[in-house]
């Protein structure tokens, strides 16, 4: 028989900050964008450690780069990250929401 933990996430939302000002070289004014950031990331359990998971960034949102330009990480637990992809290890199992 194979037990397996299994790590439960409630994902709520990833804080992210991507509205900026831009030169309008024809007016010489500045035209702000609107554009909405969207929080989208999965997660990837290690194959030799349950309790440690990898955050992929799939988030959209600058108008520059068409990704965030920075990121806030709350693992649920007091654990944090600014890195695009993080990998975490948690202390033991349970239920985190993750921010």
């Amino acid at each position: 028989m194979k037990v397996v933990n299994k790590l439960f996430f409630t994902i709520i939302s990833m804080l992210l900050l991507s509205t900026i000002g831009l030169a309008d070289p024809a007016t010489n004014t500045n035209i702000e964008s609107k554009i909405t950031p969207s929080a989208n990331f999965y997660i990837i359990p290690s194959s030799t450690n349950s309790l440690a998971i990898s955050f992929i960034d799939q988030s959209t949102g600058s108008p520059i780069t068409g990704s965030p330009i920075s990121w806030s990480w709350n693992f649920g637990d007091g654990g944090t990250s600014t890195i695009e992809n993080p990998l975490h290890t948690y202390v033991s199992d349970g239920q985190y929401t993750v921010t």
